[in-house]
């Protein structure tokens, strides 16, 4: 790295003022260097030995960052040869202005196996993402969809509990089935741009996907509102996350950026 010794040991020091893990401060400090130029597509990275030096780390803690840039596809580690940056992200290549989950993986031709649905309390960001009183309740519904027995997504999903009158018809509710409804009454739910982001795995997730907390999960989140013209305000009364496991899914769209990482210990 093109930087002076003392300029990396202040960054060093400014790291270990968080509360993420060592291993992932590095591997988003290395992130933000190859995005921002100072190592090019192709080029080589400096070796363990060296990038435990430079952050003042034991090479456990270097090759655990290096693992986690290597499973989001931003870096190529080649047994005898080094660790070179990829050209592109290998496994997650995500047009930034998909407006739809459709966009991304049709669930309807995977296997859904219902995990949890609970008329629940809501907890402070529910309440502030789908603008409900204190006394409102949320139907909070879980699912994992699977390929050949292997789980390769979460899919979640919460609505406010006065909403359900709408999807009487549904036989079973699942975030599969409200969010066809849903897409079906448009007139009624009218879907909101879906943002993009990817992080580690919170503890749940590592258990029902199986997977290591290295292992980065893609997230998709689409809201929709209750349109004015059929007696909503224009709030957010339902909303769906899909967490994709990056290495067991390919998403590919045509794209110049690199997928926003924002990795959250």
């Amino acid at each position: 790295m093109h930087t002076f010794p003392c300029e990396e040991k202040k960054r060093g020091q400014q790291m270990r003022k968080t509360n993420q893990p060592i291993w992932l401060q590095i591997s988003n400090t290395i992130r933000a260097d190859i995005e921002s130029g100072v190592y090019q597509a192709n080029s080589k990275l400096p070796s363990l030995n060296q990038l435990a030096k430079q952050f003042e780390v034991n090479r456990n803690t270097a090759r655990q960052a290096l693992l986690y840039l290597q499973n989001i596809g931003l870096i190529s580690v080649e047994q005898g040869r080094g660790t070179y940056i990829l050209d592109k992200p290998s496994c997650i290549n995500i047009n930034d202005n998909s407006q739809t989950s459709q966009n991304f993986i049709d669930f309807s031709k995977l296997d859904e196996k219902l995990v949890s649905s609970e008329l629940i309390i809501p907890d402070v960001k529910s309440e502030n993402i789908l603008y409900l009183n204190e006394a409102d309740k949320i139907w909070r519904i879980k699912s994992l969809i699977q390929s050949d027995d292997e789980p390769i997504a979460l899919y979640s999903c919460e609505i406010q509990s006065n909403m359900l009158i709408y999807f009487k018809g549904s036989n079973i509710l699942t975030p599969i089935s409200l969010e066809e409804s849903a897409r079906q009454n448009e007139h009624l739910f009218v879907p909101q741009p879906t943002q993009v982001s990817a992080g580690l795995p919170e503890y749940e997730f590592k258990s029902l996907l199986g997977i290591k907390h290295t292992i980065p999960v893609l997230v998709a989140e689409t809201n929709y509102v209750h349109a004015v013209d059929y007696g909503g305000d224009g709030s957010v009364v339902l909303r769906f996350k899909r967490y994709y496991v990056s290495n067991r899914v390919n998403i590919g769209f045509e794209t110049s950026h690199i997928l926003p990482i924002s990795a959250i210990a």
